[in-house]
């Protein structure tokens, strides 16, 4: 009888330290303080433009309902708030998290995004055969991190005055207003001039006569009031990639927990699968709307049309060669042309 006794008070005991031993239950895991993230964008905003409002939706609405408010996208303005071409710097220094902006205004310290234009896939494309990837290693050596491109339209060429037959010399002596470096090859090449010109400063020279056309966006133009101080657009777009990207300070990327990244990123891909037929019933909407401004669309013969899409393609390709290696060129030609 004292054996079992016994016997059961060893049990017991050996119980009672393998409870004793056994890994503690894990602490719930504390609770993140909501993040907010400042943004900018490139154009002045415009809540009726209905790209402007897609990337609100998209990217503003979907992060805070898919992280349940832990992290919120505050959308300051856009050039008024920080100048367009010092958005990127404001970026690296962290001044704001992420930005709607031109990826070529990154050019002067990342040349191979004046590569981005001349781009013939879609965002959506770009990223699975490994395209973000690879200008990423560009950014990160620059504090910035790629989020990707966001389609945005093609590009298109407006004329405040001037009824413009055929392009190869009815652009001569023009002077243009376009909201970045990227527009001057092509626009030399057509043997006109052009400005840089903040994208909110052109209306005031057009409307004045200080220039004589203005480079926009395909969907971007009506809400601008271009479509009031220019007779004409040229109805054959070009760059149809554009190189309109999301682009985020690295460092706060890299602060980010996984899950918010995830959510960000997930939030990208989804841009980038929805625009492309979204961006088709914009255009439709934008020649509406320009019509009621008072602008007509221009039309060249096909043979002209062709030979002024592919001078706008081989000015762009012509300008990335003469600023990036031999090596980075032939990379890009591999993963941008099909």
């Amino acid at each position: 009888m004292k054996k079992a006794i016994y016997a059961l008070v060893a049990v017991i005991m050996v119980a009672g330290f393998v409870i004793g031993c056994a890994a503690p239950a894990p602490a719930p895991a504390p609770k993140t303080e909501p993040i907010t993230l400042k943004a900018v964008m490139f154009w002045p905003y415009r809540p009726q433009n209905p790209l402007h409002k897609a990337w609100a939706d998209l990217m503003v609405e979907g992060v805070k309902n898919k992280s349940n408010g832990e992290l919120t996208i505050d959308l300051l303005g856009g050039p008024e708030v920080v100048p367009a071409f010092d958005q990127i710097e404001a970026l690296r220094t962290g001044m704001i998290d992420i930005a709607l902006i031109a990826a070529s205004y990154a050019n002067t310290i990342i040349p191979a995004t004046d590569a981005l234009p001349a781009s013939e896939f879609l965002a959506a494309e770009e990223r699975r055969i490994g395209f973000n990837d690879y200008i990423n290693e560009l950014f990160s050596e620059k504090d910035l991190f790629y989020l990707g491109r966001v389609d945005a339209g093609a590009m298109a060429l407006f004329s405040r005055e001037r009824k413009i037959e055929e392009p190869y010399t009815g652009f001569q002596g023009m002077k243009f207003a376009g909201g970045g470096t990227m527009w001057i090859p092509f626009i030399t090449k057509l043997g006109a001039t052009i400005s840089v010109t903040p994208i909110g400063e052109a209306y005031t020279g057009l409307q004045t006569g200080v220039f004589d056309g203005v480079c926009a966006n395909s969907v971007s133009a009506s809400p601008m009031g271009y479509g009031e101080v220019c007779k004409y657009r040229i109805n054959h777009f070009f760059w149809s990639a554009g190189d309109t990207a999301n682009i985020m300070s690295l460092a706060t990327w890299n602060k980010l927990p996984k899950h918010l990244q995830d959510i960000l990123m997930e939030q990208q891909i989804e841009m980038e699968n929805m625009l492309p037929p979204l961006i088709a019933g914009m255009e439709d909407y934008e020649v509406q709307q320009l019509a009621a401004q008072g602008c007509e669309q221009l039309e060249f013969k096909p043979e002209d049309a062709e030979w002024y899409v592919n001078t706008a393609f081989e000015a762009k390709w012509e300008e990335v060669q003469g600023k990036v290696s031999p090596e980075v060129y032939q990379k890009l030609i591999s993963m941008l042309k099909k």
